[in-house]
């Protein structure tokens, strides 16, 4: 397991995981109008900016990406873990 730096190449797979994440298991706990916010908030754009800035980090066990976390400064945002590997404190990890 290790946290790495994203490359600007792994944009679409981070776009992915990120929407894949927010439609599968947000909308068991918000309206649709909530999900379709997070989808748009958490948009291919707004995801291009932050890698470009250095500031995406993914979760990975050799090829397989597990999660990834934005870091602003002191701040982490947008964490999101794949749902097979929910529940299983990987999240956290982000935050150490």
């Amino acid at each position: 397991m290790e946290i790495r730096l994203a490359i600007k190449e792994e944009l679409s797979l981070i776009h992915n995981l990120v929407q894949n994440t927010i439609k599968q298991i947000y909308k068991n706990y918000y309206p649709i109008e909530v999900v379709n916010f997070f989808c748009m908030h958490h948009s291919f754009d707004n995801i291009r900016k932050d890698l470009n800035d250095n500031k995406v980090y993914l979760l990975t066990n050799k090829d397989e990406i597990i999660g990834t976390g934005t870091i602003l400064d002191n701040h982490i945002t947008r964490v999101f873990v794949h749902p097979k590997h929910q529940k299983l404190g990987y999240g956290n990890l982000f935050g150490k």
